[in-house]
């Protein structure tokens, strides 16, 4: 079916894009960190890094008592933080890292990946606003281009009915004939100018544009 690019909402898709690019890096940002500090699990399906960046100290604590072989007594389970000083896992670093605190000179996983003082760690939330448009793949995170595309199609606005069509026609071929005019000297900038204003048309540098504000309004979209 014939359609016609009426307007585009350029700053909004400039807005989602950033969003999405924004969202892949911290993710991706988390998954490296956490894979830096410690050697015992990785993060291999979303399943688990929605385990991860739903509470990252949490989690982390998880992998240090399931990874060893200490026993819960009772109601007692192994202290994490023991475990991290018995095997020289840096915990405390990896607490502040993930809540956005100040974090130790010292650091020896924080000089192998990607740090910016002062950050928290990207949360569920502000996954999940985008996660629709990631991919997740043998550790790393991709854009899904398909599904990015498909958004930013939602950002435009087309005529699409026959009458919508013969609408825009009309006006595209009203600005191809001013244009001429201008063009075979028929008519100076200044008449044109105040034409293309009493058609509710636009007129820059001596070129007469259709009105997109207008038809999106005439067009109802």
């Amino acid at each position: 079916m014939e359609s016609i690019l009426i307007s585009e909402n350029k700053s909004a898709v400039a807005d989602f894009q950033r969003s999405v690019d924004l969202v892949l890096e911290r993710s991706q940002e988390l998954v490296d960190q956490f894979h830096q500090f410690q050697s015992w699990s990785r993060i291999r399906t979303i399943a688990d890094f929605i385990q991860l960046v739903n509470d990252p100290a949490d989690y982390f604590d998880m992998v240090l008592i399931n990874n060893t072989e200490l026993k819960s007594t009772g109601n007692l389970r192994p202290n994490p933080a023991l475990v991290a000083d018995l095997f020289n896992i840096d915990r405390i670093s990896w607490q502040n890292l993930v809540a956005g605190l100040p974090i130790s000179e010292e650091c020896e996983p924080c000089k192998r990946t990607k740090i910016i003082k002062g950050q928290r760690s990207i949360s569920l939330a502000q996954f999940q606003q985008y996660q629709q448009y990631l991919i997740f793949q043998e550790g790393r995170f991709y854009a899904d281009e398909p599904a990015i595309q498909a958004k930013k199609e939602g950002f435009k606005k087309y005529a699409q009915s026959p009458q919508e069509i013969k609408l825009v026609k009309h006006y595209q071929e009203l600005v191809a004939i001013l244009n001429s005019h201008i063009k075979q000297g028929f008519a100076g900038p200044t008449a044109m100018s105040e034409i293309a204003k009493l058609m509710n048309l636009r007129f820059v540098d001596n070129q007469v544009y259709m009105n997109n504000e207008l038809l999106t309004g005439l067009l109802k979209l």
